[in-house]
């Protein structure tokens, strides 16, 4: 369906004609009429209106009314009992952390779709990821740029957690590591928890050096 342009009023020929044949039908016959109230107008042009659809067609031998019992009438359908709602939809990849990027906001999906291509609808209040349209992930859409909208039950098990270029664990897969020696405390030694931004920073830089590895020929610090 290709919607008609503005000011093309050639572009929906039909229901110009419609709009002209109820001019000359209706408002013609009652523009020299006065009205006192809104029923009463409404009540001369109901009159005109099954007038008109009573009238036979010139070229073919029923009217408006039999048309529409016969063709129109069979095919319609009960209205949706909630109002419709406009979506925008956009095309993107799903990154390494597991996240897709939509109006400068990152949101999860399951993470045994890295790399996958998907499409995400996108309402006032809700976002949805699909792929080959089924839904796979939906989130309330977040008011702030640069916000991630991340769930835990993206990730089923240990096997899935996203890993770099190089198959090592990616940043964002580090968490804080506590074990007991007498006492509940945290290791200093272990990585601290990152954001989904960080991870990409670093899961980048990480695909950097597996691409192009540094070589150091030479010391750091020159000699004394």
């Amino acid at each position: 369906m290709i919607p008609a342009r503005p000011r093309k009023p050639r572009d929906k020929a039909k229901v110009e004609g419609g709009v002209l044949i109820a001019q000359r039908w209706i408002l013609a016959c009652i523009r020299n009429r006065t009205f006192f109230s809104l029923d009463e107008l409404n009540a001369a042009i109901a009159e005109l209106l099954e007038k008109l659809n009573e009238t036979p067609f010139q070229k073919l031998e029923r009217c408006r009314r039999s048309a529409f019992e016969e063709l129109d009438r069979p095919a319609l359908k009960l209205l949706p009992g909630f109002r419709y709602e406009r979506a925008d939809w956009e095309k993107g990849k799903v990154h390494v952390d597991y996240h897709v990027e939509f109006d400068d906001r990152f949101y999860s999906v399951p993470c045994a779709l890295i790399g996958a291509h998907v499409e995400v609808r996108a309402t006032t209040s809700v976002v949805e990821v699909l792929l080959r349209g089924q839904r796979v992930a939906s989130h309330t859409r977040a008011a702030r740029a640069a916000k991630d909208s991340s769930s835990r039950a993206k990730r089923t098990s240990p096997s899935d957690t996203p890993t770099t270029a190089s198959g090592r664990p990616s940043a964002c897969s580090a968490g804080r590591s506590r074990f007991r020696t007498g006492q509940h405390r945290e290791d200093s030694r272990k990585p601290r928890p990152t954001s989904s931004s960080t991870a990409r920073r670093l899961n980048h830089v990480a695909s950097l050096l597996a691409r192009w590895p540094l070589r150091i020929t030479g010391s750091v610090c020159p000699p004394p």
